[in-house]
C-alpha cells in the first residue's frame, strides 16, 4: 500500500482492531491518572446575591411646592452601571481583600513588590459581577470555604451599598454647602439693602412708601380747602365795619398759619416724590431677594433632613447563603474529557504510525 493510496472504513477498522490493547490500556491509564488527578483537586464552593439598583429619587428631597412626587423606586440603566463601577473599583475590591484576609489565603506576602496587583488579580479571578436577563445584579464569589464565599458576597453587595450612599451623601453636602454659601452671601445684600431704604426714607422723611403718599394728598386738599375758606372770611370781615377788626386779624392769622403748613406739606411731598422712586424700587429687589432667601432657606432644610435620612441604593433580591455542593470542578465531565481525548490521540498515533512503516526501510 502506497502514500498515494487512500484508505477505506474498513482497512483504518483493522488497523484500530490490531491496536486495539495498546488504545485500550492507553485509554484505561488516562483514566485512572484524570480520577486521581481530579481527586487530588480543591473544591470550590460559589456563593451568589441578586440585587437591583434603586433610584437617586429616594435619596432626593420632594421639590419645593410639590406635595406629590412621582418617585421611582427602581434605577434605570445609568444607576445600575454605577453600581457596576462601584463593584469593580479598588475601594470595594481592596476592603473585601483586607477584610477576609486575601493576602493570608492566597499566600502572598504583602511586602512584596507586586502585592497588591497579584492579590488583586487572584480576587477578581473568583469575584464576579453580571447582568441577569431580568435587568439585576448576580454577584458571585467562589472560594474553599463556603462560608469565606458567601461571607465575601454579602458583604461585597453591603460594601457596594455604603459606596453608592456615600457618593450621593457627599454631592448633598457639596449642594449644602452651596446653599449655605448662597443664602449667607443673600442676607448680606439683603442688610445692605435695608441699609439704604432706612437711609433713603430717613433722608426724604418717608416712613410708610405705601400709605404716606396718599395721607399726603388727604391733608394737602383739606388744607388748600381750609385755606380756601379762611380767605373768603377774612375778605368779608376785612370789609366790614371797624368792629370786626378782631375777626379780620384771627382770620389773617389762621390764612397765615394755613399757607405755610400748605407750604410745608408742599416741600414735603416734594421730598417725598424724590425719594419714594428710590426706596420703592430698593423694596421690590428687597422682597424678591427675601422671596429667594425664604426659598434657599426652606430648601437647604430639606437638603440637611434628607442627610440624616436613610435610604438605599439597591433592592436585595437574593442574599447569599453558605453552598453545600462545590461549584468545580466538575470530575465526571474532567474524566469524559481526558478519556476522551485519549482515546481519538491514541487512534490518531495507531493511524501515524502504520503510515510511517511504509517509508521504512524493510529489514531482511
Amino acid at each position: 500500500m502506497t502514500s498515494d493510496q487512500q484508505y477505506s472504513l474498513k482497512e483504518l477498522l483493522e488497523q484500530l482492531s490490531k491496536w486495539r490493547k495498546q488504545i485500550f490500556y492507553t485509554t484505561f491509564i488516562v483514566a485512572v491518572l484524570s480520577v486521581l488527578g481530579t481527586l487530588l483537586l480543591d473544591d470550590y464552593y460559589n456563593a451568589e446575591t441578586v440585587f437591583y439598583a434603586a433610584s437617586q429619587d429616594m435619596a432626593d428631597p420632594v421639590p419645593l411646592g410639590l406635595y406629590e412626587k412621582n418617585i421611582r423606586i427602581y434605577g434605570d440603566d445609568k444607576d445600575l452601571d454605577r453600581l457596576f463601577s462601584i463593584a469593580s473599583s479598588n475601594e470595594v475590591l481592596f476592603f473585601l481583600i483586607d477584610s477576609f484576609d486575601m493576602y493570608d489565603r492566597y499566600d502572598i506576602k504583602k511586602d512584596e513588590a507586586k502585592s497588591r496587583y497579584k492579590v488583586k488579580t487572584k480576587f477578581t479571578d473568583h469575584y464576579k459581577t453580571v447582568k441577569t436577563k431580568h435587568g439585576a445584579i448576580q454577584l458571585s464569589f467562589e472560594d474553599k470555604d463556603p462560608e469565606v464565599a458567601a461571607g465575601v458576597a454579602n458583604a461585597a453587595r453591603q460594601k457596594i451599598n455604603e459606596t453608592a450612599q456615600q457618593i450621593i451623601k457627599e454631592s448633598q453636602h457639596m449642594m449644602a454647602s452651596k446653599f449655605e454659601s448662597n443664602i449667607a452671601s443673600k442676607e448680606s445684600i439683603l442688610d445692605s439693602i435695608s441699609a439704604k431704604v432706612l437711609q433713603y426714607k430717613k433722608s426724604s422723611k418717608i416712613y410708610d412708601s405705601r400709605t404716606q403718599g396718599e395721607i399726603y394728598t388727604t391733608i394737602l386738599a383739606g388744607t388748600a380747602s381750609e385755606l380756601e375758606e379762611n380767605k373768603a372770611k377774612y375778605n368779608y370781615y376785612k370789609g366790614a365795619q371797624p368792629y370786626k377788626q378782631d375777626s379780620v386779624m384771627k382770620y389773617q392769622a389762621m390764612v397765615q398759619g394755613l399757607t405755610n403748613k400748605l407750604n410745608q406739606i408742599t416741600d414735603e411731598m416734594k421730598s417725598f416724590e424724590e425719594g419714594i422712586s428710590m426706596i420703592r424700587k430698593l423694596e421690590t429687589e428687597e422682597f424678591r431677594l427675601y422671596d429667594q432667601l425664604s426659598s434657599d432657606k426652606e430648601r437647604l432644610k430639606q437638603l440637611n433632613a434628607t442627610l440624616y435620612s436613610p435610604f438605599t441604593a439597591l433592592h436585595v433580591v437574593e442574599l447569599a447563603e453558605v453552598p453545600v455542593k462545590a461549584s468545580r470542578p466538575k470530575r465526571a465531565i474532567l474524566v469524559i474529557i481526558s478519556v476522551a481525548v485519549a482515546f481519538v490521540l491514541s487512534c490518531l498515533g495507531v493511524f501515524v504510525i502504520e503510515n510511517l512503516r511504509e517509508f521504512l526501510p524493510e529489514k531482511n
